[in-house]
């Protein structure tokens, strides 16, 4: 009778250390994922295309200062449509 006493005490109190370890550990994960989808949303880029024929300028610098306070940094590149090779159009910071 002893024994099986000191057994259920000794399998209860593993079950509550485990309980409160297993918590830890979910904690310390969950803040690492947090970290990561973090660091994840701030290496990745976004892009945002808008015609210059059916919007007027008005509307196309809100959109501008939109897309600024929602992504914190915004780049603008403006290309000619009418060209075919439309790699001349992006030749890094040269203009073209």
């Amino acid at each position: 009778m002893m024994k099986e006493v000191i057994l259920l005490l000794t399998v209860l109190v593993m079950f509550i250390v485990c309980f409160f370890v297993m918590g830890k550990i979910g904690y310390f994960i969950n803040e690492n994922y947090k970290a990561f989808i973090i660091e994840e949303r701030e290496n990745t880029q976004s892009c945002k295309i808008i015609s210059l024929d059916k919007i007027s300028d008005e509307e196309l610098l809100k959109e501008i200062h939109d897309y600024q306070k929602k992504c914190g940094k915004a780049g603008m590149i403006i290309y000619d449509s009418k060209k075919k090779d439309k790699r001349q159009c992006f030749d890094g910071n040269k203009a073209v």
